[in-house]
């Protein structure tokens, strides 16, 4: 039987750099926590998206599910490749807003839990802070960059409250999201 300890100890998955595993998890050979969220915040060309394709490739050596949501449609499985991961074994979308990410995310994971109940699923969200809400792409003059923050905030905060309240959606599973 496990400590309590033990249990309270969540898994951990490596992001591919010893230095951001400490800052992380405390722990140079941990990582990102399965079972919360986790959020990488910075500038462009700043390493987000490689320490989330590490992510996936190591949650794919452990024989998890690996998903990436590309909002930014700038996924590259030429280089995915070169870094580990496999793209037979990705589950790859790119939705255009943020609500249909949510929806995407939701729908993948209720479909492997359909067959699956106990493989962890690692889901890379790439990048949430570019994602239009629906709104906002049907708006007149939207460009791609056009923001109408506290709607984007609270559609953004409803997605992340239904998703806290769903157990299904919870279990083993690290979310990795990007912002800019």
């Amino acid at each position: 039987k496990q400590s309590s300890e033990q249990e309270l100890t969540p898994e951990l998955i490596s992001t591919g750099s010893y230095a951001l595993n400490k800052v992380i998890s405390g722990n140079y050979n941990g990582g990102v926590p399965i079972g919360m969220i986790t959020q990488f915040i910075g500038g462009a060309s700043t390493a987000k998206t490689v320490f989330g394709t590490h992510i996936l490739r190591n949650a794919q050596k452990k024989g998890y599910y690996a998903v990436i949501i590309d909002s930014e449609n700038a996924y590259n499985p030429v280089f995915a490749r070169t870094l580990g991961v496999d793209p037979e074994k990705l589950i790859y979308a790119a939705p255009p807003c943020v609500e249909d990410c949510f929806d995407t995310i939701e729908k993948i994971i209720n479909s492997i839990r359909t067959d699956d109940s106990d493989t962890p699923i690692v889901v890379f969200y790439d990048s949430l802070a570019v994602s239009p809400s629906k709104s906002e792409m049907e708006a007149e003059g939207y460009e791609g960059n056009n923001m109408i923050g506290a709607q984007r905030a609270k559609q953004i905060g409803a997605a992340l409250r239904k998703i806290n309240l769903e157990p299904l959606l919870l279990v083993a599973m690290p979310w990795i999201i990007t912002l800019e």
